[in-house]
């Protein structure tokens, strides 16, 4: 049975709080911790789920704990994480930069 749901993307979701996971033995012993309702899903139905994160810039989003890893951390934030992916962060960086060295220069000529 567990072959069976690996094969199809088994999801294992916490109907109380925010745990979510892949592995079976993590479900269990969040289960057995927590005495929490941790139920399981398959990926077909994942995709109409609410997404935990969603990216402001692109729109990427994350619906699990993997997806999540691609969204910069911020401790402050919801689940750890900000609301912008890596990529689109990166880019918003280097436009940034970019736009301080030009404000720097500017200011520099007109002395």
């Amino acid at each position: 049975m567990n072959e069976v749901s690996e094969i199809v993307g088994a999801l294992y979701i916490c109907e109380k709080c925010i745990f979510n996971s892949r592995d079976s033995v993590q479900a269990t012993k969040h289960k057995l911790e927590t005495d929490h309702k941790v139920r399981k899903i398959f990926d077909d139905e994942v995709k109409t789920r609410l997404p935990l994160r969603v990216c402001v810039l692109c729109g990427t989003p994350a619906y699990t704990d993997e997806d999540m890893e691609g969204f910069v951390k911020k401790k402050e934030s919801l689940n750890g994480r900000s609301n912008r992916c890596k990529s689109c962060d990166k880019k918003q960086s280097v436009i940034r930069r970019i736009r301080q060295k030009e404000k720097k220069r500017r200011a520099r000529e007109y002395i």
